[in-house]
């Protein structure tokens, strides 16, 4: 085996690694992607000499937002914190492009004999977070938990469930080179192995993710270009809209006669709507509704990175959400309205439009579908579930991004009786 062969099978076997580890240390994405990053790129450039690809629209998009955050703490509710904030985010962006490079530097096509690891180890992942769902998290308490007196949710596993619904597409970028007899029993077992995981489990987030994601991949022309710029502007209205948005669906649950159920004694919702009471619809929407009337006290500019966490009190009803702060809005564009305002959305607006510009000029109709497969559901996941500057979920964009960089420019192999 050829020593490039060699490399790429090493970082093939690293990449393949990620969906098991998020799935019971999801934290650590935040690093992984930087060490393997870090590693190649010292590899590539000590002990071969060779010059460093810098992944340049990467990196103006992570400019951009790194400037945002640091100088949004100017006009921050708590600038010393603020710009703590913003020194992580932008360290762990800006050392996230290393791994990027790494993936535009390695030549996918020496990937070609062991296209089926990741899809693999992205089946393993989902039978193993299946086993501890249904064994009462009995992995997770011995890595995790001190004493059996450790008390523990299952709602442990939501990070590294959605972490599992990435991998679960990334794996199309591998199974698109593979022949069509493997293809189609990879593809069951991958699916059914991903659907007994989210069976067992309560994120609602990734129980949706994955329906709307596999029907976007189907529904989505990808062959149109014009379609691109509507997905795009549709996004950018939708951020626009959102204090609009946000004022009607609370309005909506508060003033309904679904609140009677989205408030109901835990020991009764089972016979209302358990998916949506479970799904804690009522509380998001308060969040969402407070936070956003908040942020329009200072539209323009909002209150600076992660400005949520540092608001003492939030008026607002308590008919859903009884405490008076929160940690963050639980929605990407309710986040970027309090912290950054309308420059905020602009900026934001501008690195959506980048992406699927590029997602549009990309050669194979298979890349173009996963690529903006990945984005969608990125922005369902960010709008119902965690806060932009979390450090894991930072880690994890990047890995998603990287795979992206690495995969779209490779071309369909003949023998995979791959269809676009």
């Amino acid at each position: 085996m050829a020593r490039t062969d060699r490399t790429s099978l090493v970082f093939l076997i690293m990449i393949s690694l990620t969906p098991i580890l998020s799935i019971h240390f999801p934290r650590f994405l935040a690093f992984w992607p930087l060490i393997i990053g870090l590693t190649f790129t010292l590899y590539s450039m000590i002990l071969r000499k060779e010059k460093f690809n810098i992944p340049t629209l990467y990196y103006k998009i992570v400019g951009v937002i790194s400037a945002l955050c640091l100088i949004s703490t100017l006009w921050s509710i708590a600038p010393a914190e603020a710009f703590e904030d913003a020194i992580k985010a932008s360290a762990i962006l800006l050392l996230g492009g290393l791994f990027v490079g790494t993936c535009k530097n390695i030549d996918a096509k020496n990937f070609t004999p062991y296209w089926w690891l990741f899809p693999a180890a992205t089946i393993c992942a989902a039978l193993l977070c299946a086993f501890d769902l249904a064994t009462d998290l009995a992995l997770y308490k011995i890595l995790h938990t001190k004493t059996e007196l450790d008390r523990v949710n299952t709602s442990v596993m939501n990070r590294g469930l959605v972490c599992l619904i990435f991998a679960y597409f990334i794996s199309f970028f591998f199974l698109t080179h593979a022949k069509s007899k493997y293809k189609t029993v990879m593809t069951v077992a991958l699916t059914g192995a991903v659907i007994l995981a989210l069976s067992q489990s309560q994120s609602q987030s990734a129980q949706l993710a994955l329906i709307a994601g596999i029907m976007f991949f189907f529904l989505f022309p990808a062959q149109y270009r014009k379609i691109y710029w509507a997905f795009g502007i549709s996004i950018i209205v939708a951020m626009l809209l959102t204090p609009v948005i946000t004022s009607y669906l609370f309005s909506f649950l508060a003033g309904n006669a679904q609140s009677e159920w989205l408030n109901i004694e835990p020991d009764t919702h089972a016979e209302a709507a358990p998916w949506l009471y479970n799904a804690y619809i009522g509380n998001r929407a308060e969040i969402w509704d407070f936070v956003t009337k908040y942020a329009l006290n200072n539209p323009l500019y909002g209150f600076g990175i992660e400005a949520t966490k540092y608001v003492p009190l939030f008026e607002h009803a308590h008919i859903f959400h009884t405490e008076d702060t929160i940690l963050h809005p639980h929605n990407f564009s309710v986040q970027i309205w309090i912290e950054f305002g309308l420059v905020g959305v602009a900026a934001f607006s501008a690195v959506i439009i980048a992406l699927l510009k590029e997602m549009a000029l990309l050669p194979q109709n298979t890349s173009k579908r996963i690529s903006t497969t990945l984005l969608f559901i990125t922005l369902l996941f960010a709008s119902m579930t965690y806060g932009l500057w979390q450090s894991w979920w930072l880690g994890e964009l990047i890995f998603i991004a990287s795979l992206c960089v690495l995969f779209v420019t490779m071309p369909v192999s003949p023998k995979a009786g791959q269809k676009s």
